[in-house]
């Protein structure tokens, strides 16, 4: 992310999926947010707000959030670097393995070119090419 108001962190990225899941023409309601994080209302908040001041989304005068033409960029960017990521750990890790978690985390570790990388290797259905 090259947005200097907001790091990128694991939760952060839980986030953008959180909000590229829920997108609509409708907009997105902040307990929408945290019963799909299973979260507390204040938390989502909080974060919702957080996006807001980075510019990733706005809200209405009902407080209903609506992403910005960067929100849409930018939870599509990283719903790719995710399915890359969890396509890849679901091949090697054991099944009982926290996959979700620890592809959010891979994410916001990861340099974009690795992940620009991973993703063109693993083509749209996220099966890994290694030609």
């Amino acid at each position: 992310m090259t947005n200097p108001k907001l790091a990128v962190s694991a939760s952060v990225i839980r986030y953008l999926l959180a909000l590229d899941a829920l997108k609509g023409a409708g907009g997105i309601r902040t307990t929408d947010v945290a019963r799909y994080l299973n979260i507390k209302k204040p938390s989502a908040h909080t974060m919702l707000n957080n996006l807001k001041d980075a510019e990733i989304l706005t809200k209405d005068e009902l407080g209903i959030a609506h992403l910005t033409g960067y929100g849409v960029e930018l939870t599509q960017k990283y719903r790719r670097y995710y399915s890359a990521v969890a396509a890849t750990l679901a091949r090697t890790l054991p099944p009982a393995a926290d996959i979700k978690n620890a592809a959010c985390a891979l994410v916001a570790e990861l340099d974009e070119q690795v992940l620009e990388e991973l993703c063109a290797r693993c083509g749209a259905e996220g099966t890994l090419n290694v030609s």
